[in-house]
């Protein structure tokens, strides 16, 4: 037997809010909510729950998998990066990797391999330049 529900009166709703607003601004409860907002954000992002986010951190030695730099004091804790395309995870990074180092590159590795090589070889390149065409301003 399944008895039907009235739909709430503006009233109603407003005490609602009232009340969830008041549980929310308790210290306490705050940290209860970050943290079941962690548990929905890393499952409906990335299917992951918090225990196999941890497993990947663990793997890669609690380090950002690119620039191996540890999380900061400030730091709450490392975003999950993935492929925008087919949403596979493929580690966790520090979030200047995350938005400065793969964010820029569009995720296409291509352009990041050729962005490697500029920085490797790009003052060799320049010199070698130079050297070859030296005699340019001499006429």
């Amino acid at each position: 037997m399944s008895r039907e529900r009235k739909p709430l009166t503006a009233d109603q709703r407003q005490k609602a809010r009232e009340a969830q607003a008041r549980w929310r601004a308790k210290p306490e409860n705050k940290a209860k909510q970050r943290e079941r907002m962690r548990v929905y954000n890393l499952q409906a992002k990335f299917g992951l729950t918090v225990a196999q986010y941890e497993v990947i951190l663990a793997a890669q030695g609690g380090v950002c998998a690119i620039c191996r730099r540890a999380r900061r004091p400030k730091e709450k804790r490392f975003p999950v990066d993935h492929d925008h395309k087919t949403k596979a995870v493929r580690g966790i990074l520090c979030t200047y990797c995350n938005y400065r180092r793969l964010g820029p590159g569009r995720e296409d590795p291509a352009l990041l391999r050729r962005a490697a090589d500029y920085l490797a070889y790009g003052a060799e390149r320049v010199a070698l330049t130079l050297t070859t065409y030296s005699d340019w301003g001499q006429s």
